[in-house]
């Protein structure tokens, strides 16, 4: 239901903001950016509170370990276009990977799924996607305007933190208790 898919998406876009803001133990900030923002990363506890989970491939100035220069961190479907052309995930990144995960949700298939991960990569570039509500989503004009805010194709029209996206997620429509 409806109402299910909104709490536990913005549930998962609090903590997920919380995870953005932290810091070390001298107050610095860790600057961690998740990176993999997928549905199979997001659970609903037996409390019914959602959360993210899997921060395997999150990446802080603070950790000693590095990837490799050049790596792509995450599951095709879900990187935002900017990340599929090379550049750094960032916290926009992230933003973007859940409202991926929210269309999904939403619609019941995945946003930019194709034949193949070139094909798919293609999609992403592009940034030709249908509102959920224009692929058959039973949802208001607002909602809709906040998945699509989410998906932005620029990273600068898009959500400034995801706890601006769960906020506007709570604004746009009831979710559940």
């Amino acid at each position: 239901p409806l109402g299910v898919i909104l709490r536990i998406i913005a549930d998962a876009a609090a903590g997920l903001d919380f995870a953005h803001k932290a810091k070390d133990s001298k107050g610095s900030p860790l600057n961690l950016v998740h990176r993999d923002v997928s549905p199979q990363n997001v659970l609903l506890g037996t409390d019914g509170v959602g959360r993210l989970i899997d921060f395997g491939v999150a990446r802080s100035v603070a950790r000693l370990r590095t990837t490799q220069e050049g790596l792509v961190k995450g599951k095709l479907h879900y990187l935002p276009p900017e990340v599929v052309e090379g550049e750094p995930h960032t916290v926009a990144g992230d933003v973007y990977s859940a409202g991926c995960v929210l269309w999904e949700a939403l619609v019941g298939r995945t946003a930019f799924a194709a034949e193949s991960e070139g094909a798919t990569a293609a999609r992403i570039l592009m940034g030709e996607l249908k509102s959920p509500r224009a692929s058959g989503a039973p949802i208001s004009a607002e909602l809709d305007e906040v998945v699509m805010r989410a998906l932005a194709h620029s990273p600068r029209s898009r959500f400034a933190s995801a706890g601006e996206l769960a906020a506007a997620l709570r604004k746009a429509a009831p979710a559940a208790s």
